[in-house]
């Protein structure tokens, strides 16, 4: 049980963060694999002009 609030752990859990029983993967995620900001992160999953092609591949190896 949780000291916070008395709850179990996984009653705490939101069921839409996962996916197919693995833990999606978040923009903090990606971004702390590619040493970049979270913004540059999702500038290139929107495909920024703003942000170079070549982080633009390095990001993207790193989010899989």
């Amino acid at each position: 049980m949780s000291e916070e609030n008395g709850l179990p752990q996984q009653s705490r859990t939101n069921p839409s963060s996962q996916v197919r029983g693995k833990a999606r993967v978040t923009l903090s995620d990606i971004a702390k694999a590619a040493s970049v900001s979270r913004a540059t992160v999702s500038l290139v999953l929107r495909d920024s002009p703003s942000i170079p092609q070549r982080t633009k591949e390095h990001v993207l190896r790193h989010a899989g």
